[in-house]
């Protein structure tokens, strides 16, 4: 949908040579957007969720040459931080499901200015050296999502294909690039969560990342289970005791969710790093 966003090109005369590039994407648990209530999708990691829309934000934005990724730091046990290059250009991401506020902010910084998009309301502000100039453009009539949809479906009619910046191929590096940072994302907290967790109990941020990497894992088995719920407590219980006292008995959970437990890939990562 980015590709299609018309107030990032406003970005594109900034995004020559070399700079650093900075993208933050924030959003609550839930909130109502468009008058739907939208809540986290906990059955996917936050890079799994995010990466796909700060790539193409990127591209929108100018960014050309092949992305390269550095390394991933945790900055809280559901959050992240990725560090990437571009040819001699440095990009930090950071990812936030749980921050509690919407945001959707980038810029780019080169020795001599520095420019920023804050669209956590589209189609956003501009301002280049901390001074605001003219608003971006947009066609409230023609959202980015329309956009997106008219050209696929002229496309399919045969009509001229959707200008967009990037060729289709080119997704394949999304892919990849989302895929080896999600792996890292995994081990760390894993390994958070190894150092941090007590026979009594998780903190409540990991047992947050615990519960949202077995709901992950139960997703990919085709089962859904809400935080909140009953089963979704005894799905947290049940991985504390796997881990700190070898319990493979959870009278609490399905045979499903109980199988998910024992034959965790994660649970086996937190396990390791004791």
């Amino acid at each position: 949908m980015y590709l299609f966003a018309p107030y990032l090109s406003v970005m594109k005369p900034y995004a020559t040579g070399k700079g650093r590039w900075r993208l933050e994407w924030c959003e609550p648990d839930e909130e109502v957007r468009w008058g739907e209530l939208k809540s986290t999708p906990q059955h996917v990691t936050t890079i799994e969720d995010t990466f796909p829309h700060a790539w193409a934000i990127l591209r929108a934005s100018g960014l050309s040459g092949p992305l390269e990724l550095r390394r991933v730091d945790l900055i809280d046990p559901w959050s992240v931080r990725l560090h990437l290059r571009a040819g001699e250009v440095a990009v930090e991401l950071i990812f936030d499901r749980h921050a509690g506020f919407r945001r959707r902010y980038l810029a780019i910084e080169t020795d001599s200015v520095t420019s920023e998009l804050d669209f956590s309301t589209e189609p956003g502000v501009l301002k280049v050296n901390r001074k605001a100039v003219d608003a971006p453009p947009w066609n409230p009539q023609m959202r980015p999502l329309a956009l997106e949809l008219s050209a696929f479906l002229a496309a399919c009619s045969g009509k001229a294909s959707p200008g967009v910046p990037i060729e289709a191929s080119q997704n394949l590096e999304a892919v990849a690039l989302m895929q080896e940072a999600t792996k890292s994302f995994l081990d760390l907290q894993a390994a958070m969560i190894a150092g941090g967790t007590c026979d009594d109990g998780c903190t409540p941020g990991l047992a947050r990342a615990l519960f949202e990497a077995l709901c992950r894992e139960a997703a990919m088995a085709g089962l859904r289970v809400s935080e909140n719920s009953g089963e979704g407590r005894a799905l947290v219980a049940a991985a504390q005791g796997f881990i700190w006292r070898n319990e493979d008995v959870f009278p609490e959970l399905s045979s499903e969710l109980a199988s998910i437990v024992r034959r965790s890939p994660f649970l086996a990562r937190v396990r390791k790093s004791r």
